[in-house]
């Protein structure tokens, strides 16, 4: 399939369709889902919306799905070929780099020759971005990517920072690169965890290509591990694989601090799981745990990995352990996640991990136990804005509908809840 619709293929699968199934949805038939997807063809104006619908996104959305800018949804780590010539001074054509990576409005390359605007202090805007990166990482974690706060940002990033990288010399351009890799990462992961997939993989393939190519390894293995865990979750394994493996390599992996490597094996390792490779897997968890272990409070570590400890690990440990259908591994690791948390910094993962326990524990047969965690994980939503923990919601739905001849104790409720928070705007 041609890299260009393969977001769409991926956001059918997650919401469960197959392209016969979501034909019939739309009265067409399974061959036009199939030119949709292959990029062959696009769907008629009658057709949007219901497609929008069925696959939960909004027309904005759909539009970025259906996009054919391979440079701006390419499948694979980003190498930029420019990146070594850039590092030993010769010119890198920026604006095409930015106008394919980035996809930010006209503007944004239109301002590289600004002549007020390159009179800004560049030091200044680094370390400016720099704080914007660590606010915005701490707001995600306390309340989800679900909020407009990304558009104050790439407005910074079209009237301040392009004209810095446009006219930056060989010697700032490094931590020019690197400052706002950091960034666009950030707000690819806040897209991601609003859902916005497409608009995520646009923004975390121009994290990548600049995090190469300002030559820094670790930073580069932290966003292709971000793009593994995207696919993971849309059903994409075997680009999750290249992905998470390209995490791997020894400039990337090899150079990391241990907190970042641990990080960076346990996606590796659900990457693997969902390509049944279960024994490497189980390995590769082990190298995890070790990493962790030998994280220090006194080592040097990168601001990006303030939110990874034990009860992250144990997080995508769990995750992985269901994948594989070992639930009782699966309820027991996220436990001890929800123990180890500190729920009023990290709210939002909080509220999810006693979702995705809750599910654990229904699947387990203990239902009382389910609903009073999903119910907890309701409470903790409060404020909350993001596409996993309406995830979560969506899911006490489906699994309550799904068995309607059973009724549980306090169903009608648990139900009532998740709908209302369904219904809040997102």
């Amino acid at each position: 399939m041609p890299q260009q619709r393969r977001l769409l293929s991926a956001r059918r699968k997650a919401r469960g369709f197959t392209q016969e199934s979501l034909g019939a949805r739309l009265r067409v038939a399974s061959v036009t889902v199939r030119r949709w997807e292959s990029g062959t063809a696009s769907p008629q104006p009658d057709k949007r919306h219901p497609l929008a619908t069925a696959l939960g996104v909004s027309m904005d959305e759909l539009d970025v799905l259906l996009e054919t800018n391979p440079q701006a949804n390419s499948s694979v780590a980003p190498e930029v070929t420019s990146a070594s010539a850039s590092r030993e001074g010769a010119p890198v054509n920026r604006r095409d780099f930015l106008a394919a990576g980035v996809g930010f409005s006209s503007s944004f390359v239109g301002l590289a020759h600004d002549d007020s605007a390159q009179s800004n202090d560049r030091s200044n805007v680094i370390e400016i971005v720099r704080d914007l990166t660590v606010t915005y990482s701490a707001h995600e974690q306390r309340h989800g990517g679900g909020n407009q706060a990304r558009v104050a940002v790439e407005h910074y990033l079209q009237t301040q920072v392009a004209p810095q990288l446009a006219s930056a010399s060989s010697s700032a351009r490094q931590d020019m690169f690197r400052a706002v890799a950091e960034l666009l990462y950030v707000i690819g992961w806040m897209s991601y965890d609003a859902s916005e997939h497409a608009v995520a993989d646009r923004y975390l393939t121009s994290a990548a290509r600049m995090a190469h190519e300002a030559g820094d390894g670790p930073l580069e293995a932290h966003i292709l591990r971000a793009m593994a865990h995207q696919a993971i979750d849309l059903g994409d394994r075997t680009r999750a694989l290249g992905l998470a493996r390209r995490s791997m390599t020894p400039g990337r992996y090899g150079r990391a601090c241990p907190r970042e490597r641990a990080l960076i094996q346990v996606i590796y390792a659900r990457a693997l799981i969902a390509n049944d490779e279960h024994t490497a897997a189980a390995r590769t968890l082990l190298h995890a745990e070790s990493d962790l272990r030998n994280a220090s409070p006194s080592q040097e570590e990168p601001q990006r990995v303030f939110f990874f400890g034990e009860a992250s690990l144990s997080h995508e440990t769990a995750c992985g352990l269901r994948d594989m259908g070992d639930f009782t591994g699966a309820a027991k690791h996220f436990a001890h996640s929800v123990r180890t948390r500190n729920a009023e910094r990290f709210t939002r993962t909080h509220a999810l991990t006693l979702g995705l326990q809750a599910d654990v524990e229904f699947r387990r047969g203990n239902v009382e136990e389910a609903f009073s965690m999903w119910n907890t994980s309701l409470d903790s939503m409060h404020g909350i804005r993001s596409g996993r923990t309406r995830n979560v919601a969506s899911n006490i739905l489906t699994t309550l509908n799904s068995q309607p001849t059973i009724k549980y104790p306090g169903s009608s409720e648990l139900a009532e809840r998740a709908d209302l928070y369904l219904s809040l705007p997102h």
